[in-house]
C-alpha cells in the first residue's frame, strides 16, 4: 500500500495516459470493456501527464482537445507479439487551464494523481510553467472532492530533453509545488543512475519515487534490431523528430534493478515501478525487489485479459 501523508493511494496505479485525462480513456477500450469487462477496476487512476501551456507534441487532438483524432497514431509502434510499445506521442494536451476548466478532475471521489511536466528550453521556462501549473491548480484547488498527488514527469524521452535529468532543478520545482500542500511524486525512467535516484529521494517535498517512464531510443542493453527490425527507430522513419521510448518486458530488468539497489542504500521512501509488467510473476518481481506499489500501462492495451488477475495480487 502507498500511503502518502497518511492518504492511501493504493497499490495499482495505472501509468499517465492509459486511461486518458480524466480516466475516459480511447476508442479501442470501449470494445475492450465489452469484451472483457471494467478490466481496470481498482486501479489508482494517474492523469495522462499535462503541461503548463498547449503543446501540440505528435498525436493530433480532435475537437474537444482531448480525444485522439488518429485510431492508428503514426506517434505510437505497437509489437503485439514481443508485447512492446515505441511512444513518441511528446505530451500531446491542450493546457493545464483547459482541462481544469472541465471541471473532471475536481468530481472525482477517490485518491488520484496528476502528472505534470515542464518541457520549456531553459530552466528559467520550466521553472515559470511549474508555477504556472501550481498556481492554476491552487485557484481550483478548493472545489477538489477527493485528494490528490502531483507527479513530476521528469523522465518522458519526448520533449527533446531526455539527458536533460537536473536533481537540483528538480528540487526547485518541488520548492514551488509545496504551496499545494498535496503529496509530491518524482517519475523517472527505468534507467536513471541510481545515485541519482538517491539524491532525488532525498530532496525536501519529495514524497516517493515513481520509477516506471520508457527507456529512450538506442539505449544500451535493449536489443533495438530484434524487437524492431533495424537500428534506426520506425517513428523517425515516420518522420518524426524524436525517435521515442519503449515500454515493455524488456524494460522490466531495469526498474527491478532500480528498486533493488535502492532499497540496499537504504532508501526508505516509497516507491512505484513498472515499465513491462504483464504477468503475475512480473508483479512478485516487482514487489519482492522493495516496490510499494506498481504501475501498469500497456498491458492493458497488449494483454487487457490479464489486468483482473494481475491486479489483485497486489496486496
Amino acid at each position: 500500500m502507498v500511503t502518502l501523508r497518511q492518504i492511501p493511494f493504493g497499490s495499482v496505479f495505472c501509468a499517465p495516459g492509459a486511461l486518458g485525462f480524466f480516466g475516459e480513456g480511447y476508442s479501442y477500450q470501449r470494445i475492450l470493456r465489452l469484451l472483457f469487462g471494467d478490466i481496470w477496476s481498482g486501479v489508482t487512476f494517474a492523469a495522462k501527464t499535462v503541461t503548463g501551456e498547449p503543446r501540440a507534441g505528435n498525436l493530433p487532438l480532435g475537437r474537444d482537445q482531448i480525444s485522439p483524432l488518429e485510431w492508428l497514431p503514426r506517434s505510437i509502434c505497437i509489437k503485439f507479439g514481443s508485447g512492446h510499445v515505441l511512444n513518441g506521442v511528446g505530451l500531446s494536451n491542450p493546457g493545464v487551464a483547459y482541462l481544469l476548466a472541465q471541471n473532471r478532475w475536481q468530481q472525482r471521489t477517490e485518491p488520484f494523481v496528476l502528472s505534470w511536466a515542464a518541457v520549456g528550453q531553459t530552466p528559467e521556462a520550466r521553472e515559470w510553467e511549474i508555477a504556472l501549473l501550481t498556481q492554476l491548480t491552487h485557484w481550483y484547488q478548493r472545489t477538489f472532492k477527493a485528494p490528490f498527488a502531483i507527479q513530476l514527469n521528469c523522465g518522458c524521452p519526448n520533449t527533446g530533453r531526455a539527458d536533460a535529468l537536473d536533481v537540483t532543478e528538480i528540487g526547485r520545482w518541488l520548492q514551488i509545488a509545496a504551496v499545494l500542500g498535496v503529496p509530491l511524486l518524482v517519475n523517472v525512467s527505468v534507467v536513471t543512475p541510481v545515485p541519482v535516484l538517491l539524491q532525488l529521494a532525498e530532496l525536501p517535498g519529495c514524497d516517493a519515487l515513481w520509477i516506471a517512464n520508457t527507456i529512450p531510443w538506442s539505449y544500451p542493453g535493449i536489443d533495438w534490431q530484434r524487437l524492431f527490425g533495424d537500428t534506426v527507430s520506425p517513428l523517425i522513419r515516420r518522420g518524426l523528430s524524436e525517435p521515442g521510448g519503449l515500454s515493455g518486458p524488456a524494460c522490466l530488468p531495469f526498474a527491478i534493478d532500480r528498486v533493488v539497489q535502492c532499497r540496499q542504500n537504504g532508501l526508505k521512501l516509497p516507491i512505484i515501478a513498472g515499465n513491462g509488467i504483464q504477468t503475475v510473476a512480473d508483479v512478485q518481481r516487482v514487489m519482492a525487489a522493495g516496490a510499494d506499489g506498481i504501475a501498469l500501462g500497456i498491458v492493458g492495451l497488449l494483454r487487457p485479459w490479464r489486468l483482473p488477475e494481475i491486479i489483485s495480487t497486489v496486496p
